[in-house]
């Protein structure tokens, strides 16, 4: 995100840059936030918690 205020602090002129950072980063926490859960999951599955069926 540093590299992401130094662009904004040169202009607009590289907004096609700083999307892509931005698009970059969303991707990653998304990610993370996938392996996140996956890994509650796991861990609940193994703790023996179960869920409501629908």
């Amino acid at each position: 995100m540093q590299q992401f205020a130094e662009l904004v602090r040169h202009g607009p002129a590289n907004e096609a840059e700083r999307l892509w950072l931005l698009d970059t980063h969303r991707r990653r926490v998304d990610a993370q936030a996938v392996g996140l859960v996956l890994g509650l999951c796991c861990a609940a599955l193994l703790a023996g918690w179960s869920w409501p069926s629908s």
